[in-house]
């Protein structure tokens, strides 16, 4: 169980550093196309990782999967790889209760 912690926090520490260079963080929006395979419990985090680890200068602020997908974060990290990291931790601090979604990352997924 302890990998999972770790590894959410290297996605957030990763950033940090940057986000002081960065300056005011944008605002972003999620796109429709995004919101819909995105659940809401997880949107707002996903927002902050997008604020955290894009400018709005690449994609603006309502990006769209197209220019988002190819793209890494400048924490090293993709908008799947924070989606599932915000889907993990929403569903670990129960705001996911009812919702169907059932995100369980085992500590032997990861060799190590």
């Amino acid at each position: 169980m302890a990998v999972r912690p770790f590894l959410l926090s290297a996605l957030w520490i990763t950033a940090s550093p940057m986000l002081a260079l960065a300056g005011p963080l944008a605002t972003f929006t999620l796109a429709p196309e995004i919101a819909a395979i995105v659940p809401q419990c997880a949107s707002a985090c996903l927002g902050t990782f997008l604020e955290a680890n894009y400018s709005p200068l690449l994609c603006g602020t309502q990006p769209s999967l197209r220019c988002l997908c190819p793209q890494v974060g400048i924490g090293g990290f993709t908008l799947g790889e924070g989606a599932l990291a915000c889907l993990v931790l929403e569903t670990d601090r129960g705001a996911c209760v009812g919702m169907g979604i059932n995100c369980k990352a085992e500590p032997r997924s990861y060799p190590g």
